[in-house]
């Protein structure tokens, strides 16, 4: 019969502990709500800073206005030939004679026999060949040599090297030209024309960056034929006035009455988007730069002429933009040959045969890339909900590596970013079916940041436990000492579990004022509690962590200013955590096989079709490392299933391979020899005493060095786990039927163990546990 001063101290033991885990209960409650507040402020805080920027952008739009007003009084003044400020600029035969030997102007077509494309919307990719007009060397077989001196025979020379900047055009081989192509209907304007506008990509093969610019100019559909001008994006406008002074002379005035109603309706819609509050933020970026490129390119462009009549072109352009089922032509390629001249810089580009991407071709791709990404996210979600049933216990959850799953998370945050991008500037036909694959990526993004966050919450106490006993070993606690009870006299044979209880590191004690109150501590200020809470609360931690870094990759992608090389030595590194966890724990087997292969297939196919596709739907230009990308990924994952196989250290040295962990079965002393059941106390998960073997005082416990130290061996009990008494041989394994936590609590092994995969805490006194 169990003594009743000792069933008073564990009632007093269990309320004393069930206070403390109350009191931690309501700590992490009240501090539960403080991670999503602050998740919510700082969202807030980054989408809305930017109220002066706005203003500044809203300036811009209003000067852009005036100036463009200002423009277009004149400009229609001068067509109606009143006095004005504008003057059309001479001329410049010897560069006309130039541009048509190296790009003939077609005659006219039969129109029975074949004809050009209208609308040239599109991609059009293709090779340059550079010229330096300044220098010429007279063995070439340029024909135009001569005809090159005299259009530099007025440069100054000496000031082309300040306007050229930084990009180097001799090694420029590539180029990519973005067409918006829009059909005007003028008055008194017989031709068709159409305004040709949009970006000119120059690529060169030995560096990443590439040579933007944007040009605007006019489409004569009859006959295929391309004028513009060209800048460097965001360093000054382009003064659409001055294009008659390069087109041919029939269709100047055609031209010029073009221009003007152009120029009517960007005013008019740049009022009406500053009258709706709509503010772009390209005008923000129209800042001088003094590194910046200061050479204006006049563009000439010619279509290929296709053999397909114009009447059967027309048919198949209708169907192409408003689809109505009908059986056409097959589309012909769309090329497109030109010259890019600067006479200010002495550069030239000869466009050879660049070969044309329609929007409807366009759409196609992205409808295709939407279905097979679709199928792609769904094997992923897959793969990822089988891991995450695999490892739902604390014991398989602390095997992983949380920055596995949150660099996924970003990596799946980047994507979407890109196909809302993509969805807002393609077709409504096309901008649908991207709807699956970005809600698709969402949730793929929060299952990965809801598991991230939960193997942070699990590894919390092993992380806390370790910290704790990295710089001391658990002390060896005395042997239970036969309890006398001060009223009855009486001697109790168990010991509890209190009497190894003790304050864990760290742990502060309130401060008991004269009133008889606790003191509290002085609450600090705002920023110190702030900067308090994210080093000490890693849910906090993490949630910031992942808030910052999706705005981060947010403003990034929308500014276009993320290297193309840096997102890929991101997406190159999210098994390498997964490496380090396992070779630093000393634990393998985390991630199943079908779940590691799986996924990096799936991600690889992504990799090799942005960068290995020359027609993918972002227009990237291929890039030779990604072989070498795709090789380190797999490398990665042959690394994390030889660690499976031959040990999570074995490609590291053996001085390092030594994994410090907590050892729960230290040397225990044997209990008093006049105790009748010789127990170290109770087990506080099924209450059962925990027993020592009677023989080993009978075979010279006091003498033999072996058995000088004692270890509980698992007995007969009536508690739920219903272990069976064995006798057992040998320190090493006696050992192991005894559990010593870091708070010093004893438990039966098979209990603990049974505990720990549900909980590592402690049961008894609630403070974080190591793994066993």
């Amino acid at each position: 019969m169990d003594n009743p001063q000792n069933n008073a101290n564990d009632r007093e033991g269990d309320s004393e502990s069930g206070s403390a885990a109350t009191t931690d209960e309501l700590q992490r409650r009240q501090r539960g709500s403080l991670p999503s507040f602050l998740f919510v402020s700082f969202l807030l805080f980054m989408f809305t800073n930017r109220n002066e920027e706005d203003v500044v952008v809203r300036t811009q739009y209003e000067d852009a206005i005036h100036a463009l007003g200002y423009q277009l009084s004149n400009y229609s003044a001068w067509l109606n030939g009143t006095t004005t400020n504008f003057t059309l600029p001479e001329r410049d035969v010897y560069e006309e004679r130039l541009v048509s030997k190296i790009l003939p102007i077609p005659h006219q077509l039969d129109a029975s026999l074949g004809s050009y494309y209208s609308n040239t919307s599109g991609l059009f990719r293709g090779n340059v060949r550079y010229y330096n007009l300044s220098s010429i060397p007279y063995d070439t077989n340029v024909t135009w040599k001569s005809v090159a001196d005299r259009v530099m025979e007025n440069v100054n020379l000496s000031a082309i090297p300040e306007q050229l900047g930084a990009w180097n055009w001799s090694t420029t081989d590539g180029i990519g030209i973005k067409v918006h192509d829009r059909m005007m209907t003028v008055a008194n304007v017989s031709e068709s024309i159409a305004i040709f506008q949009g970006k000119l990509e120059l690529f060169d093969p030995g560096v990443t960056d590439t040579m933007l610019l944007e040009f605007d100019g006019v489409h004569f559909t009859k006959n295929g034929s391309f004028y513009a001008f060209a800048q460097e994006e965001g360093f000054s406008s382009i003064d659409m006035r001055y294009l008659p002074s390069i087109v041919p002379f029939g269709v100047q005035n055609a031209t010029a009455l073009v221009l003007q109603d152009e120029m009517a309706r960007r005013l008019s819609k740049l009022r009406t988007m500053t009258d709706w509050g709509m503010i772009l933020k390209e005008l923000s970026a129209s800042k001088e730069n003094p590194q910046a490129l200061k050479c204006p390119f006049a563009f000439f462009g010619q279509l290929t002429a296709t053999h397909v009549p114009e009447k059967l072109m027309l048919e198949l352009e209708q169907e192409i933009f408003d689809p109505s089922g009908i059986s056409t032509v097959n589309p012909p390629k769309m090329i497109l040959k030109g010259v890019l001249v600067s006479k200010s810089c002495g550069i030239l580009y000869h466009i050879e045969e660049s070969t044309g991407i329609s929007i409807w071709s366009f759409s196609h791709n992205v409808i295709t890339y939407a279905g097979w990404s679709s199928v792609i996210y769904l094997v992923m979600l897959f793969l990822l909900s089988r891991q995450i049933t695999v490892s739902r216990t604390p014991a398989g959850i602390s095997r992983l590596s949380r920055w596995t799953f949150f660099t996924q998370a970003l990596i799946d945050a980047f994507t979407f970013i890109i196909l809302i991008s993509l969805a807002t500037v393609v077709k409504p036909r096309a901008s649908i079916p991207l709807i699956a694959p970005a809600a698709l990526t969402v949730v793929l993004l929060v299952y990965e940041m809801q598991f991230a966050v939960l193997i942070c919450r699990v590894q919390l106490p092993e992380d806390t436990a370790l910290s704790q006993t990295a710089s001391a070993a658990a002390p060896i606690p005395n042997p239970p000492a036969t309890a006398t009870t001060p009223n009855t006299g009486t001697t109790s044979g168990r010991a509890t579990t209190q009497n190894l209880e003790t304050i864990a590191p760290g742990t502060q004690t309130p401060t008991v004022g004269g009133s008889g109150g606790i003191t509290s501590p002085a609450r600090p200020a705002f920023m110190i509690y702030l900067v308090d809470q994210l080093w000490n609360d890693p849910h906090l931690r993490i949630w910031f962590t992942l808030s910052f870094f999706l705005t981060v990759v947010n403003q990034v992608v929308m500014w276009f200013s993320l290297p193309l090389l840096a997102a890929a030595v991101t997406y190159s590194m999210f098994w390498l955590p997964q490496v380090a966890r396992s070779a630093l724990r000393g634990r393998n087997g985390a991630l199943t096989t079908e779940y590691l292969v799986g996924t990096t297939i799936c991600r690889l196919l992504f990799a090799f079709y942005y960068l290995c596709y020359s027609e993918n739907i972002m227009e990237i230009t291929p890039r030779r490392w990604i072989w070498a990308f795709g090789g380190w990924i797999v490398f990665q994952v042959f690394v994390i299933q030889l660690q499976d196989l031959y040990g999570p250290a074995f490609f590291l040295p053996a001085r390092f391979t030594t994994v410090k962990t907590y050892d729960y079965h230290p040397p225990m002393r044997l209990p008093d020899p006049e105790s009748p059941d010789r127990s170290l106390g109770d087990c506080a998960i099924c209450m059962d005493v925990i027993i020592v073997d009677p023989l080993m005082g009978e075979k010279g416990a006091s003498t033999s060095k072996e058995t000088a130290w004692a270890g509980a061996v698992e007995g007969q009990s009536s508690g739920v786990f219903n272990v069976v008494h064995r006798n057992v041989v040998g320190t090493a394994s006696i050992r192991k039927s005894y559990s010593l936590a870091p708070c010093h609590h004893l438990f039966h092994t098979t209990c603990l163990e049974t505990w720990l995969a549900i909980k590592n805490i402690c049961p008894q006194c609630r403070r974080p546990l190591p793994p066993l």
